[in-house]
């Protein structure tokens, strides 16, 4: 038996609206993240290669800690999380799912971020490569 076509809409459109705010929460995170290796890199700018191998190594650091977020999503309580404090009351899923839905999407979104900032990594690595095998 499915549900009327209405509370289908609804249940899509609360699932819609958390992960978007999901993905906002951690994205937000990942942009201060990616302006202190960019300020470092800017800092290191004398020697490119070296700026370029940093900024990988950094990259591929916050990569790192946020593969260890999406690990510890399931554990984290709900209610707890920026995402939880971001959404209306009106927006919030029932608290027997809510658990499920939060941590699901929170650790999707922290695995699309990890995956972002690796792909970042590997390019700023081969970067350093190229511009060290370039000024030799």
């Amino acid at each position: 038996m499915r549900p009327a076509a209405g509370l289908e809409t609804g249940w899509a459109f609360m699932l819609d609206r958390i992960e978007t705010l999901a993905t906002r929460s951690v994205g937000r995170g990942c942009a201060f993240a990616m302006l202190a290796i960019g300020t470092m890199m800017v800092g290191l700018s004398y020697e490119p290669a070296l700026a370029f191998e940093m900024g990988g190594v950094f990259s591929l650091i916050v990569s790192l800690v946020l593969l260890a977020f999406a690990a510890h999503a399931p554990r984290k309580r709900y209610d707890e999380t920026e995402l939880w404090l971001m959404l209306k009351p009106a927006e919030r899923p029932p608290q027997q799912i809510a658990q499920s839905i939060v941590s699901r999407l929170l650790k999707s979104a922290y695995l699309s971020f990890a995956y972002y900032f690796a792909n970042g990594s590997c390019v700023l690595i081969v970067m350093s490569i190229v511009v060290a095998s370039a000024s030799r």
